[in-house]
């Protein structure tokens, strides 16, 4: 459960509410009203605290039931499809306690709920320990390449640095405006109108850039039939140029193939020998706030090469440290993609027994 985003209210109100749901540990809890109606988790604090009423809490009577079991029931796509059978409203979707009370289904024994519960908590759990790997992971790359890339102007150095393969030192970095280590380019207009899966030529269009985001493009799914219009090279960095969002804006991704037809939309940066693809795209990255002062527009936002020409940049002058390091980042982000695969795997197993037990 998570506790990133609370609010409070006073003891005395906090006294008036518990009176009237006294909620403890275990409990199962279902939101019965708004756009997350039906949810439904196990309650894992320990301490009290105030329910709101757009949630609901059922608790086993522990002689013919007990919480997991229930839980895992209404968690199953059997339950959940049961719970959403009884949803009403359009604006504001809810749940009354009056359809949750007549929920009708077959228990098994106490003994082969407890059982059942036992062995789905155990796969649960497994998957929160994943999750944590994966978070932590995260949360030590992040820390990583705050170490490995100072801001330009900042006049700080890295605070993490590789050596030689001879164990000398790399020179200093230095700063470098955008413009002298990459030419500019923008995709060719292309409709969706123009795609099709037996076409001519592999492509990114826009939109695609937010769906096929990875550190690094290695396949392209979409073919066209238009055999005129940008080509790219292998080693582009490529980077959005409308409808730019905070989110979108922080994935500068390499290209590792030679001619793909680039869609309108799209800045493309193709780098002069001086500095590494993949190095540059986490560089990149990493400048997020630089990037976004650079965005124009209102309705629809803009990022284009004219701004970028310019964009400050503190790095290595050696391609040899740019390598190292790019190198150590993607070998981080292939083992969180590894956990990130493992937690996926683990959910959609869990999920294929629920709809073996729940039928």
């Amino acid at each position: 459960m998570l506790l990133h985003d609370m609010q409070y209210v006073d003891e005395a109100h906090h006294r008036d509410i518990y009176k009237r749901s006294d909620v403890k540990y275990g409990d199962v809890l279902l939101t019965k009203d708004g756009a997350s109606t039906g949810n439904v988790c196990l309650n894992e604090l320990q301490e009290e605290f105030s329910l709101l009423s757009s949630v609901a809490f059922i608790r086993a009577d522990e002689v013919n039931s007990t919480n997991e079991f229930i839980y895992q029931y209404l968690f199953s796509p059997y339950g959940q499809k049961e719970v959403r059978s009884v949803i009403a409203g359009q604006a504001i979707t809810r749940i009354t306690l009056e359809k949750l009370r007549a929920f009708n289904f077959g228990f098994p024994t106490l003994p082969e709920q407890q059982k059942i519960a036992a062995f789905l908590g155990a796969v649960d759990r497994k998957i929160q320990q994943l999750k944590r790997k994966q978070a932590l992971l995260e949360q030590y790359k992040k820390g990583v390449v705050q170490q490995l890339f100072p801001s330009a102007g900042s006049g700080q150095a890295a605070q993490l640095r590789f050596k030689r393969k001879d164990g000398g030192e790399f020179p200093e970095w230095e700063e470098k405006v955008l413009g002298d280590l990459v030419s500019f380019h923008r995709g060719s207009p292309l409709s969706k109108s123009d795609l099709a899966a037996d076409g001519s030529s592999k492509c990114i269009h826009y939109g695609e850039l937010f769906t096929l985001y990875q550190e690094v493009i290695q396949e392209v799914a979409s073919r066209t039939f238009l055999k005129d219009g940008f080509m790219s090279k292998r080693g582009d960095v490529l980077m959005p140029s409308s409808d730019v969002t905070p989110q979108g804006l922080a994935k500068a991704s390499v290209l590792l193939e030679d001619d793909v037809l680039l869609g309108g939309d799209i800045n493309v940066l193709r780098p002069k020998g001086l500095v590494s693809p993949t190095f540059l795209s986490y560089l990149l990255n990493f400048e997020k706030q630089k990037l976004l002062v650079l965005v124009s527009g209102t309705t629809v936002k803009h990022m284009y090469n004219k701004d970028l020409v310019g964009l400050e940049l503190v790095l290595p002058t050696s391609l040899e440290e740019q390598s190292r390091i790019a190198g150590f980042l993607m070998a981080l982000d292939a083992k969180v993609a590894g956990v990130a695969q493992s937690v996926a795997a683990a959910q959609q197993w869990k999920k294929g027994l629920l709809q073996q037990m729940f039928v």
